[in-house]
């Protein structure tokens, strides 16, 4: 699963605003970091980019646990 993120660089602090998409959720983080997060891939100051669950982990975000198809047949089958 893949997750899309929203960010722009603030001209006054100069760190990147981050949002992930389809929550709530927006934070600040060093552009350094997300850089390097990123795989060093240096962002534009305004996009977005589709990362995968580790690295919105990484980026600060809580994301919910992947289920796999072996954690959706422990919940179908009760003991």
């Amino acid at each position: 699963m893949a997750y899309q993120i929203r960010y722009s660089l603030d001209p006054q602090t100069l760190l990147s605003v981050v949002s992930l998409a389809g929550t709530r959720q927006q934070l600040v983080i060093n552009p350094r970091a997300l850089t390097r997060i990123l795989g060093g891939i240096r962002p534009a100051v305004l996009g977005t980019w589709t990362v995968t669950p580790a690295q919105a982990i990484d980026i600060g975000f809580i994301v919910p646990p992947v289920e796999t198809e072996a954690t959706a047949y422990e919940h179908a089958v009760s003991a």
